[in-house]
């Protein structure tokens, strides 16, 4: 009964004109495209990175005798290592959904 007395307004707004950079991933699927692609490539930079020091820091407490020094660069390596290889995981199991669903989740 109360509808009869309130008018309702359907609004439409472009956000690819409110919003510059709305172009680029016009669709949801599009804008995780996108985030997923950033993320698994700041993960395997971060995990190189992570690798680098880590074997710098097992060389230099090798060489000055610092057992600690050495046992941490060797934890750290071993941690950036199976996070690697959590990062190629990941990296495949989206290629096996691509392949089974159909749908280019990495290729927007």
């Amino acid at each position: 009964m109360w509808d009869l007395f309130i008018n309702r307004v359907h609004a439409v707004v472009d956000i690819g004109q409110e919003y510059g950079p709305a172009k680029l991933f016009p669709t949801v699927g599009d804008l995780i495209n996108i985030i997923v692609k950033n993320l698994l490539t700041i993960a395997g930079i971060i995990a190189l990175v992570t690798i680098i020091v880590a074997g710098f820091n097992i060389i230099v407490g090798a060489g000055k005798m610092e057992g600690e020094r050495a046992a941490k660069g060797s934890a750290a390596f071993t941690a950036a290592v199976v996070g690697l290889i959590i990062i190629f995981g990941a990296y495949f199991i989206v290629q096996i959904l691509e392949t089974i669903l159909g749908y280019p989740i990495l290729n927007p």
